[in-house]
């Protein structure tokens, strides 16, 4: 109910519907006189025609409907009739103004309940006022006046103040239009507006508003900031109005409590004691403003108190303010890293010398290797194989991964399950609570070893399901399906590291895998070849699937040296996922010349951050990442690959490992 609202007849009745009735019946005929040919019909009688008969029936419909009603136009409705009841018009302006008679009632009323309000605070006032001796003012205090011992009126302390006196959703009036509200008025001494806003049968609607004054004879307002800033030194101000008959001389004195501020004394008034408590002379009508300057200082909530009090009356109020601390919470983070050869290692950083103890921490976190951190994904690394030939593949390969590192490292899923923390030294926050939040929506970990064996021979007998008569592999494995170089690539290279990992591979499968790439490659670098003549079909240059097959075909000890040169040559097009490719089978074959050009052909998208011990690859403008061979995660990981094979010590390849692991959870599913 503020500003914002809107009128309320406008809100309901802004609108106006035209209607346009009409009606049919199915018995209404129309006809006419019969008569025979040349004979006269009957007529109307009269010099007049049919005149005179309308004008009667007019006026006998008027006065059916009454001297209040109004008469219907085609299109039109009036609202401003004065008939009772609701027809015709007349209900609706009847009862408007009965709605603006009633509120013009309460308006009337709104002045003595103003006055019936603040002669009960007065009152209220009085009753709690105790004669006595007021304390004597100081010889030389700034401002003293008055006579000693004067007896004065001790005040009543406001603290309630609102910003809304009173809410009522509904108050139901008698039969005359009437209701009766009371309410306890907060003690701010202001103008307060009251708005009612009323509604009735067939939404008959209005509202009236008016204004309360909630005022005394004399009064002091207290005006600080907000809130108060520890070290700060602030102003508060006591502002006294005297609305008494006669010229008073009033004791202003300030309270603070809490222990948050500490008074200074009186505004632009210096002295060797400072005085809280200052007596002013205020003529009739008149108000005197006095300012005193506090220090801030400690945080908590400050409760500042100021009193004006007179032989007449009285007024004080309270507020509580909040303090602040001086300074912010700051987290300062700083990585290290050392070497087997190195025995010790430092760090540097200062500590402020005004600080808070209680919010002061060092913490220290340390992993023994990077590689270690890699236990925490393994459980998450396993799924069962579903869907499409990549999706199985996608499942199958890190499942075999997973299954061989237990083996080799000798480690148990039911004791990475109990495991006390995450491995992972750079994950800040408590170390259960990092532990826990591997959990995934979308994955499930498994800490049984006899599920995931299973899991691999499910995954290999799904991809052997799936291959096709000419031993390649589609999207997916049914009529009319037919086999592409890269599904068939990607599932002979994780048929290649299933084998590796001692995973029992179905005898032939892979062979005719290899087969069909074989082929595929031959016929590919025939068409690069034609591109120099006149031969048709041509290709202009080798390309990202080109780079996959050949690392394949590396792997299963094919070296095709036409396609290679045409990879070398081309490599300016490739992608920096597939650059890795070639580089790694260039080095399988020991052709490290062109393996070198394509390690400096990728280092020019890497990355060092040297504080944190990262790298990564930023990768082109014109990266096309929504294709397999544009994922930065991949290139990354097949980078990681090629260090690992040519430079395993670098502070690259840790660099990588390291923003690998710290990035691994924000990666999406693909990847």
């Amino acid at each position: 109910g503020g500003s914002n609202v809107s009128d309320i007849k406008s809100f309901f009745w802004k609108w106006r519907r035209n209607h346009y009735p009409r009606s049919e019946m199915s018995n209404a005929k129309s006809g006419s006189n019969l008569v025979k040919p040349k004979d006269r019909a009957m007529d109307y009688l009269g010099a007049f025609g049919s005149m005179v008969a309308d004008q009667d029936e007019r006026r006998k419909l008027k006065a059916a409907l009454g001297e209040g009603g109004v008469e219907y136009e085609a299109t039109e409705f009036s609202y401003d009739g004065g008939g009772p009841g609701m027809g015709r018009g007349g209900g609706f302006g009847g009862g408007g103004r009965e709605m603006q008679r009633g509120f013009g009632e309460a308006k009337a009323a709104g002045a003595p309940m103003a006055a019936r309000s603040m002669n009960a605070l007065r009152k209220a006032d009085s009753n709690a006022a105790a004669a006595g001796a007021d304390e004597q003012l100081a010889a030389g205090d700034p401002g003293g006046g008055g006579e000693p011992n004067q007896a004065s009126v001790e005040p009543a302390i406001r603290k309630n103040f609102a910003d809304t006196a009173y809410w009522v959703a509904s108050v139901e009036t008698n039969k005359n239009g009437i209701a009766e509200v009371e309410w306890q008025m907060p003690e701010q001494l202001t103008t307060w507006k009251t708005r009612v806003w009323a509604m009735g049968a067939g939404t008959q609607v209005g509202q009236a508003d008016v204004d309360l004054i909630t005022t005394k004879d004399l009064l002091v307002r207290l005006q600080a900031p907000r809130f108060f800033v520890q070290k700060d030194e602030v102003a508060i101000s006591a502002n006294v109005h005297n609305y008494l008959k006669n010229k008073k001389n009033v004791k202003v004195s300030l309270e603070l409590d809490g222990g948050c501020l500490e008074s200074l004394g009186l505004a632009n008034a210096p002295q060797t004691k400072p005085t809280n408590l200052v007596a002013i002379d205020i003529d009739p009508k008149g108000e005197k403003r006095i300012d005193w300057v506090v220090r801030v200082i400690k945080p908590g909530t400050a409760i500042v108190r100021i009193k004006a009090i007179t032989d007449e009356d009285s007024d004080a109020m309270q507020m509580s303010f909040p303090v602040y601390v001086h300074g912010m919470l700051k987290t300062d983070s700083y990585a290290g890293a050392m070497k087997p050869e190195q025995g010790s290692a430092s760090l540097t950083f200062n500590v402020p010398a005004e600080r808070n103890p209680a919010f002061s921490r060092l913490e220290v976190r340390y992993s023994p290797t990077l590689a270690m951190a890699m236990v925490d994904a393994l459980p998450y690394l396993v799924e069962y194989p579903y869907g499409c030939t990549e999706q199985t593949l996608n499942r199958f390969v890190p499942t075999v991964i997973t299954q061989k590192v237990l083996l080799d490292m000798k480690l148990n899923l039911a004791d990475i399950r109990t495991k006390r923390t995450n491995l992972n030294a750079q994950e800040i926050g408590n170390d259960q609570q990092r532990a826990a939040g591997w959990k995934r929506f979308d994955r499930n970990p498994v800490f049984d070893e006899a599920e995931v064996a299973n899991a691999v021979k499910e995954g290999i007998a799904k991809l052997t399901a799936m291959q096709l008569n000419d031993g390649g592999w589609g999207w997916f494995s049914g009529f009319g399906e037919q086999s592409y170089a890269h599904t068939t690539a990607t599932v002979v290279h994780g048929l290649q590291v299933a084998k590796a990992n001692d995973a029992a591979i179905t005898p032939g499968v892979l062979d005719r895998g290899v087969q069909w790439l074989a082929n595929h490659q031959t016929t590919q670098v025939q068409l690069l070849k034609n591109a120099g003549t006149k031969a048709i079909p041509f290709k202009t240059r080798a390309d990202d699937i080109d780079a996959l097959v050949y690392m394949v075909m590396v792997d299963a000890g094919q070296d095709n040296r036409a396609m290679r040169d045409f990879l070398y040559r081309d490599r300016n097009d490739l992608s920096v996922y597939t650059k890795a490719l070639v580089a790694i089978a260039c080095h399988k074959i020991n052709d490290f010349e062109k393996r070198d050009m394509l390690i400096k052909n990728v280092d020019q998208f890497l990355v060092q951050d040297a504080e944190n011990q990262t790298a990564y690859l930023k990768m082109p403008e014109a990266n096309r990442w929504w294709y397999w061979y544009g994922s930065d995660v991949e290139a990354m990981g097949y980078y990681l690959k090629l260090l690992a094979l040519t430079d395993a010590k670098s502070e690259k390849a840790s660099g990588l490992a390291k923003y690998l692991v710290n990035n691994r959870k924000h990666s999406t599913y693909w990847n």
